[in-house]
């Protein structure tokens, strides 16, 4: 069986999980850090334990990489 274990997928209708919602009108690097800290607290919170992983799509993971590269 190679199915991954220790993921959750969690979608817009489901009450499992943990979710942040990230929303601003001009998006700011600091902002997504903010969120993406306020979903590890509530991981560590919740399963007394830190977050292992940070899964992303490539799209958010690219963005933020040109936010802050300057070459």
């Amino acid at each position: 069986n190679y199915t991954i274990r220790g993921l959750l997928n969690v979608g817009a209708d489901s009450t499992n999980g943990t979710p942040v919602t990230w929303t601003e009108t001009t998006p700011t690097v600091g902002g997504m850090y903010k969120a993406i800290n306020q979903a590890m607290s509530l991981i560590s919170q919740n399963r007394f334990e830190d977050a292992e992983a940070i899964i992303m799509h490539p799209a958010h993971w690219f963005w933020l990489a040109a936010q802050t590269d300057s070459e």
